[in-house]
């Protein structure tokens, strides 16, 4: 796994680690996720890449979906402008969700 700035950490919902997100580092852009399993990260080939790619962003595990959602933040077309959207993923494609 590339070095990670401006990703996100949160728990694992299955099991008992912590799954990272996005991000950007010295190979660019990263759009995968990744588990910690409490002694080395492994790919988390079960997620999709993030799309649109975002940094700087929130995100949260949804219990009803069983998904994670994420809001706002940064990506590579504006980093200087805020996002203002919500996108969801349950495993498949990311999707944006209506607000």
């Amino acid at each position: 796994m590339q070095d990670r700035k401006a990703a996100r950490v949160l728990p694992d919902p299955v099991g008992a680690g912590l799954v990272l997100l996005g991000g950007y580092g010295a190979a660019g852009e990263g759009r995968d996720g990744w588990l910690w399993d409490g002694v080395r990260w492994v790919s988390h080939v079960g997620l999709p890449p993030m799309e649109p790619w975002m940094s700087w962003y929130a995100a949260t595990y949804e219990p009803a979906t069983d998904g994670i959602l994420v809001f706002g933040g940064a990506n590579v077309a504006s980093p200087q402008a805020a996002l203002n959207d919500t996108w969801r993923s349950t495993g498949g494609a990311w999707t944006q969700v209506p607000v």
